[in-house]
């Protein structure tokens, strides 16, 4: 019965996550700033109580990531050049702390594919960077070392993909190269040119690259119960 309650709850988390997403993304097509800054921060509010709720272990990194994850998307809401430091400060650990939860979780005798992986994710990122450096200004730092993480995390699911080809691996290579895209795609918006197609794309590749992830997890938890 109790088992029974809390499936009902899960099912009903993943439409209310999937019925926001929806909100999220017309807002973005009809520019409707209220609901943008009302849906993407509770989009992530009801990730982590979906994840709550879905998981028997509770990965507790997990959950701190995913409370920085809320903190720097209110961040990127704002117009000064203080909010987009602090916004990529606070993504910075999100991403940082999803590191620490894959380290946790994958085989650690993998470095050199390791290394090799993230070559190709990492020089895409530093010359894009190295364009940028003029316009970043004071947040040139925290978006370094977001390049740095982005490219590890792109390297050790590529590498776990190749060597071992099961569906939590393509999930993780799924949800790290969706993660990628966000990142090349909020630096050409920021950067270069604004175009009106890419926020609703952004939004799409946003919800994507956070559900695979927390799938990624869920069926990690699944196989080391079998």
């Amino acid at each position: 019965m109790e088992r029974l309650k809390r499936d009902k709850k899960v099912i009903y988390l993943k439409i209310s996550f999937f019925t926001t997403a929806l909100i999220l993304l017309i807002s973005e097509i009809v520019k409707s700033q209220f609901s943008i800054y009302f849906a993407k921060p509770l989009l992530i509010s009801i990730l982590i109580t979906l994840y709550f709720f879905s998981s028997k272990e509770k990965n507790i990194i997990y959950l701190f990531a995913l409370l920085f994850a809320f903190i720097s998307s209110v961040l990127f809401f704002g117009t000064i050049p203080e909010s987009m430091f602090y916004g990529l400060l606070t993504f910075m650990i999100f991403r940082f702390l999803t590191i620490v939860v894959l380290y946790r979780i994958i085989d650690h005798n993998n470095l050199f594919p390791l290394i090799i992986a993230t070559i190709p994710f990492l020089c895409v990122f530093l010359y894009l960077l190295s364009i940028t450096e003029d316009q970043l200004g004071v947040s040139f730092y925290p978006a370094l070392i977001n390049v740095f993480l982005v490219s590890f995390l792109g390297g050790i699911s590529l590498s776990n993909y190749i060597l071992n080809d099961n569906k939590r691996n393509s999930l993780l290579l799924i949800s790290t190269l969706i993660c990628v895209t966000q990142n090349f795609l909020f630096i050409v918006q920021k950067f270069y040119f604004s175009n009106a197609i890419f926020q609703p794309i952004t939004v799409i590749i946003y919800v994507a690259s956070h559900y695979t992830f927390y799938k990624f997890l869920i069926l990690d938890e699944e196989q080391k119960r079998v």
